[in-house]
């Protein structure tokens, strides 16, 4: 419901919108609907913009317990990870060449200023901030 009013108003504004609901996790099957529908009209802009925050007591977890905590923290430090890293590199690289080829286009990545540094943020999350904000400026 809510990616169908953000691509109403954007329609509205005057851009073409097509919308799917795909898992970003899925680097082959983003790749390829991101790569059909610049096939059938070149994208000028891709927000990579998915991401997860980590829950509010997740500071208090101990770092050099990480791999030896419990299953759950594993998987929520496996999936803030995967959520802001891969999710970005999924939804930007499919088009990164293509733009360069065609001299066109625009790559927003949304990332955190805890990616800066913030130490007060948790380190698994600020890592994955910092690589984000990383890949876009190397991208």
């Amino acid at each position: 419901e809510r990616l169908n009013a953000v691509g109403k108003t954007v329609q509205q504004k005057g851009a073409t919108v097509t919308m799917a609901s795909i898992d970003a996790l899925d680097a082959a099957k983003l790749r390829e609907f991101i790569q059909k529908q610049d096939d059938e009209a070149p994208i000028d802009l891709v927000v990579a913009a998915a991401g997860f925050i980590t829950p509010p007591n997740a500071s208090s977890y101990a770092l050099s317990d990480v791999f030896t905590s419990s299953p759950f923290q594993q998987q929520l430090i496996e999936t803030i990870y995967k959520g802001n890293v891969d999710t970005c590199r999924n939804s930007v690289l499919p088009l990164v060449d293509r733009m360069r080829a065609r001299k066109r286009g625009q790559i927003c990545i949304v990332s955190s200023v805890a990616g800066l540094g913030m130490k007060s943020v948790n380190p698994i999350y600020t890592s994955t901030k910092m690589a984000t904000y990383a890949f876009g400026e190397c991208t």
